[in-house]
């Protein structure tokens, strides 16, 4: 039986993220990077850039963020808590000895 929520998602034609989803990804991201102190503490750097209109509004609709301030801490702390999945793949290359029978 599906969930209120997978019929929302399975509903989206434009394969985007129903609201309630992205806010409890969001959340998650910020309550851990708050565990790791990245955030939560003072606030003494500041960012600038400028960016097209289009990326902004873009970026903000599918983070479920209303400001430029939360789409850039999110964005941050999504980078920050990035696993580097494809380097620790690629560290073990070379790992497993070619002449290993696994049995195909």
């Amino acid at each position: 039986m599906a969930t209120a929520a997978s019929k929302k998602r399975a509903s989206r034609r434009d394969g985007s993220v129903a609201t309630d989803d992205r806010a409890s990804r969001r959340s998650l991201a910020l309550v851990q990077a708050k565990a790791l102190g990245l955030i939560g503490g003072e606030k003494n750097a500041r960012i600038a850039g400028r960016v097209s209109q289009v990326l902004l509004d873009a970026a903000m609709k599918k983070a479920g963020v209303i400001s430029p301030t939360a789409l850039l801490e999110y964005a941050l702390t999504v980078l920050a808590l990035q696993e580097n999945f494809g380097d620790k793949i690629f560290a073990h290359e070379g790992a497993v000895p070619q002449d290993l029978d696994i049995e195909f």
